[in-house]
Formats: C-alpha cells, sequence, structure tokens
C-alpha cells in the first residue's frame, strides 16, 4: 500500500494516510540545538502567538515556527520559518521525538501555508544561491514547497535582500497558490511594495 502513497520521487502524495505504520522517529534529527542566530530570526516565533492568542480561525489548527517539515520517508526535512496547517492539533507529550516535528504521515496531512522571511541573500527562497550551488544543492524553496504541493507559499523580504529580477524584484511581499500541481503566484506581478497594499 505504501507505493500507491508515494510518488516517483518518495514524497508522501496521499492526505489520509492513517492507515500506514508510523516509520520511527529515532532516525530522523528533529532538533540539533543550534542557537538562534540573530534577532530576526527570533521573531520569527512572534509570528505563531497572534494566532494562538486572538484565535483568529477555528481551532484546532497548529502554527510553528522554524520546525522541521517531514514530507519524505527517510530524507532531510524542509524548515519553513513559519506553517499553519488547519485541522490538526499538536501532541501533548514533547518527550516523544515523533512529537517535536512536523512529519505529514503523522499529522495525515501537509500544512496549509509556508512562509519565508528572507534574513540574507543565502536562503534559497526563490532561486539558488551560489553557496548553495556550491553544496550541491538543486532546488530552490519555493520549487520544493511547489513539487511537495504546499497549498500556499508566502516570501516576506523586509530588508529587501533578494531584490533580483527573478526574485523579489522590488516587492516586499509575494504569495503563490498551488492546486492541481500548478504553482501561481497570487500577488500581482509588482509584488506587494508597501504596507496596507492588496494582494491582488
Amino acid at each position: 500500500m505504501t507505493e500507491q502513497l508515494l510518488n516517483p520521487e518518495g514524497i508522501v502524495t496521499e492526505l489520509d494516510i492513517s492507515h500506514l505504520t508510523s516509520p520511527p522517529a529515532h532516525g530522523y534529527v528533529t532538533e540539533d540545538d543550534t542557537p538562534v542566530d540573530n534577532l530576526q530570526s527570533e521573531k520569527q516565533r512572534l509570528l505563531v502567538e497572534p494566532l494562538y492568542s486572538s484565535k483568529p480561525i477555528p481551532s484546532p489548527f497548529l502554527a510553528a515556527a522554524n520546525v522541521g517539515l517531514f514530507y519524505k520517508i527517510k530524507s532531510d526535512p524542509i524548515v519553513p520559518d513559519m506553517m499553519l496547517s488547519l485541522g490538526v492539533q499538536c501532541a501533548d507529550d514533547f518527550s516523544q521525538k515523533q512529537n517535536c516535528s512536523y512529519f505529514v504521515w503523522e499529522f495525515g496531512k501537509l500544512p496549509e501555508v509556508c512562509i519565508e522571511i528572507v534574513s540574507n541573500s543565502e536562503g534559497d527562497e526563490l532561486t539558488l544561491s551560489r553557496k548553495s550551488q556550491q553544496k550541491g544543492k538543486t532546488i530552490a524553496k519555493k520549487d520544493l514547497y511547489a513539487q511537495i504541493r504546499i497549498p500556499y507559499y508566502v516570501v516576506f523580504d523586509p530588508l529587501q535582500q533578494i531584490q533580483g529580477q527573478t526574485e523579489m524584484n522590488g516587492a516586499l511581499l509575494r504569495i503563490w497558490s498551488n492546486f492541481a500541481g500548478r504553482c501561481t503566484e497570487m500577488t500581482s506581478v509588482e509584488g506587494i511594495r508597501e504596507i496596507g497594499q492588496m494582494c491582488g
């Protein structure tokens, strides 16, 4: 039955995978104890706090910052700056390794939204940096999120670090939707260039 749930790249594609025996979490690196690298990174966790304190969306949901998203069995996770998954609940027991990250096969679904906040030009949010290319990476985050079919991908570049023509191109914020395997930008060609500007 597992082969029906995975595409040729080994990415989990079925939303209802409750009939699978969960792979053991002990083989995955769910935390590396790396300290926060700068104040902007630390503030990413503030993206989730208002969702929990003001309850703008119905429960249950999971909003998390800098948590590993394991989308493929026996593979490294992608770590969005923030993700939102509707209709799921976080486990209470964080002493269990499988409760410390977002394993798609444990939650039974992909998150609806992944957000990346650009803090430097090496994050690969839209295109691969030279450094990543030298390390042998072959796919930028935007393309990876599209490949695993995250419904909404958001890039916010508050310090205007990646403003090339194939990147943000003068915009502060860009939003893409991905339905039926088709990735479409929701923001205008110019993107959102100022606070208060509408999306489309």
